[in-house]
């Protein structure tokens, strides 16, 4: 606009938007780039939900150590980062107890089911002590806000 003002009408996505200006006067003119960056929060999908990811490990006796292997067991598989591309920041609640913010990304939380260990990447390692169906919430964070989903494992 001729005052300077300007408006971003509804971006869909974050990012990284620009544009370049060009002021001119009697004086002379001068260029200029305008740069914004539109922040969009992270929206994270219960691991299984409906059509979602079953996270099953077959074969996988008491004692040994179940991890995420890919793009297919990764809990953001199925998850929106937003923009910045957010990461997991904590963990806890379901079988684990307490909340979703008790447990720091990377550490390894001991239960008597097993050892977990969910990673900022959303990968994760359970040395289970047992077969059955295991949960928990890991909370998914970035700039403009967080998300939360609940995650369950079944070790058959």
């Amino acid at each position: 606009n001729a005052d300077g003002s300007f408006s971003l009408a509804n971006p869909t996505t974050g990012g990284t938007f620009s544009f370049d200006y060009l002021l001119a006067n009697a004086g002379g003119t001068d260029a200029a780039t305008v740069t914004v960056e539109v922040l969009e929060p992270p929206a994270a999908g219960d691991d299984p939900p409906a059509g979602g990811i079953l996270v099953v490990f077959f074969g996988n006796p008491a004692g040994t150590v179940v991890s995420s292997s890919g793009a297919s067991t990764n809990l953001l598989a199925n998850d929106t980062l937003g923009f910045p591309n957010a990461s997991i920041t904590s963990f806890g609640g379901g079988d684990l107890g307490g909340t979703v913010a008790d447990n720091t990304a990377g550490s390894g939380v001991a239960l008597a089911e097993g050892t977990l260990t969910v990673n900022a990447d959303g990968s994760f390692s359970f040395a289970n002590a047992f077969s059955g169906i295991f949960s928990f919430n890991y909370r998914l964070e970035n700039a403009a806000g967080s998300a939360d989903a609940t995650v369950e494992i079944v070790v058959i």
